[in-house]
């Protein structure tokens, strides 16, 4: 093997260390979030029906629901890379 290849695989590798280290960095950023959110995502939750409450739960759905797509976004575009 000649030196320039030698040097070449190095890079290679040393390229598949640092995305192997953003993808965890990202999946644990996942993880994190769902750990944070899960108990809100039940089916066994009461929703009282005045107008604020319902109006203050979109609110929320909409900002965990952009977060995720967020999140999955970032997932699909690190995983491509692999």
């Amino acid at each position: 093997m000649s030196g320039r290849c030698v040097v070449c695989r190095q890079k290679s590798l040393e390229d598949a260390l640092l995305h192997s280290g953003q993808f965890k960095e990202a999946l644990q950023a996942v993880l994190d979030w769902l750990y944070k959110v899960e108990p809100q995502l039940g089916d066994d939750q009461l929703v009282h029906g005045d107008t604020d409450t319902v109006a203050s739960l979109r609110e929320e759905h909409a900002v965990s629901h952009h977060t995720h797509t967020r999140l999955s976004v970032c997932l699909s575009v690190i995983t491509c890379r692999f």
